[in-house]
């Protein structure tokens, strides 16, 4: 399994959207994921850009071997010029 890598964003950076996958088991799950990330954008003061995900299988010789959802999420935290001053 892939490791996760943590990095220091640069100083003075503004994180404008995060993209992530996720696998799930069950379409109930992916669509509670979906959900769960709604409620929490409302919360926290983002907003989900877009949200969705598709069925996999992985056959070996024509059988089913594996079988889960790609769920794939956009989370908008900032504009590219929100940093900029109001103008008069």
């Amino acid at each position: 399994m892939a490791e996760i890598l943590n990095s220091t964003p640069a100083p003075e950076s503004i994180t404008l959207k995060i993209t992530k996958e996720v696998k799930v088991n069950t379409e109930k799950d992916a669509q509670h994921y979906i959900e769960s990330l709604r409620e929490d954008a409302k919360e926290k003061g983002y907003l989900v850009g877009a949200a969705g995900y598709t069925y996999k299988q992985k056959k070996k010789k024509g059988e089913i071997v594996g079988e889960g959802y790609l769920v794939k999420t956009t989370e908008l935290y900032n504009e590219f010029w929100d940093d900029l001053p109001e103008e008069v």
